[in-house]
Parts: structure tokens; sequence; C-alpha cells
């Protein structure tokens, strides 16, 4: 059976981490995560750990993470598509 690549698609995928809140959140709680979130992620001996990991910390706010996470989706979309797997 041919690996993926084999069979033309030249793939690299990442693996990412986040947190989500349920919808109606208030957008003043929505801030006050995020800002928690932001500093713990900016914490030096927290980038220190996730480096030794071998992880790159990237922090987003809730609507840049939507839209991460709606064109990852697309992206994936497109790949099962592309390798005969429909989403349903």
């Amino acid at each position: 059976m041919p690996t993926l690549k084999e069979s033309g698609v030249d793939l690299t995928m990442t693996l990412w981490r986040g947190v989500a809140a349920p919808t109606g959140v208030p957008e003043v709680a929505i801030a006050r995560l995020e800002r928690a979130f932001t500093q713990a992620a900016n914490n030096p001996e927290f980038r220190d750990f996730a480096a030794r990991m071998g992880a790159v910390v990237d922090v987003r706010g809730a609507r840049d993470f939507d839209a991460f996470m709606a064109r990852d989706d697309r992206e994936i979309a497109a790949l099962m598509e592309q390798i005969g797997l429909r989403k349903k």
C-alpha cells in the first residue's frame, strides 16, 4: 500500500490545543480568560518547559482562535476529500 506522499499527498500535520467556552459567555469573562491564559503562556518557566517538550506556544484570542479552527477544519476536510475520505 503506498504512503500518502507516494500517492501525491504532501502532508504536514501539526497538533494544537485550545480552550473553548460555551456560546453566550459574557465578553467580559472571555476577556478575563484571555488575559489569564496569555499571562500563563508568557510565563518564562512555562515557556522553558514547553521548549524542552518541543512545543511551540502560540496564544490566540477568542476570535482569532475561532477563525483558526474553522480554517483548520476546512483544510482537513479538503485533505479527506483528496484521499477519498468524505467528511459527513
